[in-house]
């Protein structure tokens, strides 16, 4: 799971959301920003501001690592720290 949503929901909901709107609007900034957009709003009520920021970086490969590590902690390291649960 953490491999899987930190590629996927990063092609899907990044990379191509903005070749699709680019190609509509012709303009880049629209194309980057709504996707962006709509990504850091879900992701502040599931994970908070901090976790929104975290995940706002800039390219899909960085932005993919960032997804991998951040859900690896979330689901295969914090569960086993006592006192976090």
């Amino acid at each position: 799971m953490v491999l899987t949503a930190g590629i996927t929901e990063e092609i899907l909901f990044r990379g191509y959301p903005i070749e699709r709107l680019y190609e509509l609007t012709g303009n880049m900034y629209i194309a980057a920003f709504l996707p962006w957009l709509a990504f850091t709003l879900l992701h502040v009520y599931f994970r908070g501001v901090g976790g929104a920021i975290q995940i706002g970086a800039r390219s899909i490969p960085a932005c993919m690592t960032m997804h991998i590590l951040n859900d690896a902690c979330a689901f295969l390291l914090l569960p086993y720290i006592p006192g976090l649960r």
